[in-house]
């Protein structure tokens, strides 16, 4: 599968929780993980690959979203 093909399938993931824009220690996580693919031979991602990106989406989703909750939580605690 293609990645425009992988991506049209997690894209409701992506666009809910800006997953493509999560950063940790300044890098993108989703744009290192596919740069760091870039320069096979191969132009595609294999299965395992493509079960690996959607799990990394599905975690960060996950992440973001507890992050959220927290914010609530201390917000409420303070106050505010």
């Amino acid at each position: 599968m293609q990645l425009r093909n992988c991506l049209v399938l997690i894209s409701p993931v992506l666009n809910k929780y800006l997953c493509h824009k999560y950063e940790i220690g300044g890098y993108q996580v989703l744009e290192k993980w596919l740069r760091s693919r870039r320069d096979r031979k191969v132009n595609t991602l294999s299965y395992q690959e493509q079960e690996t990106f959607m799990q990394i989406c599905n975690i960060l989703a996950f992440t973001i979203e507890q992050m959220g909750e927290i914010d609530g939580i201390v917000l409420k605690l303070m106050g505010k």
